[in-house]
């Protein structure tokens, strides 16, 4: 029984100093990207990634790094995974959507605005709105602009 606690102390103390140290470096990267060294903050955020899979925030700063280098495949790549461990991640479905709308794949549109849980929000109104738009479908369209207004002046 002594063995059993003493081990599972172990596991317990070096995932806590695994995950200090994979926010180590993901503050590192934070703190690299704000510098302006986008080569670094990546180098840290892989760091971090590898000492913690799991940890969704460093999941989609690697999605949003690779996005602003232009890799937009890599960003996807990274976004999907985070929506794999969070299905109706929002921060993640947003930048997917961006992502869509850059490549002009209104399928992928249609695949992650229905993956938007509160249909009365900007973003979900937004991409109602887009797809209304390339479809060419006015009325639908003025109808989704009426409910952005009608949204932003709750505000």
């Amino acid at each position: 029984m002594k063995k059993l606690i003493l081990v599972l102390l172990f596991v317990m103390t070096a995932c806590s100093n695994t995950n200090k140290s994979a926010n180590y470096f993901f503050i590192k990267g934070l703190n690299e990207y704000q510098k302006g060294d986008k080569v670094s903050a990546l180098e840290n955020y892989k760091k971090a990634y590898n000492l913690d899979k799991s940890n969704i925030k460093i999941i989609r700063e690697l999605g949003f790094l690779y996005a602003d280098l232009g890799n937009l495949s890599k960003a996807k790549e990274y976004y999907n995974e985070a929506l794999l461990m969070r299905a109706y991640d929002e921060n993640s479905i947003e930048s997917l959507l961006e992502i869509a709308y850059i490549e002009n794949d209104y399928e992928a549109v249609k695949k992650y605005s229905e993956q938007i849980l509160d249909k009365n929000s900007l973003l979900y109104n937004n991409s109602q709105l887009k797809m209304a738009l390339h479809n060419k479908n006015y009325e639908r369209a003025k109808y989704y602009y009426q409910k952005i207004l009608e949204i932003e002046n709750k505000k």
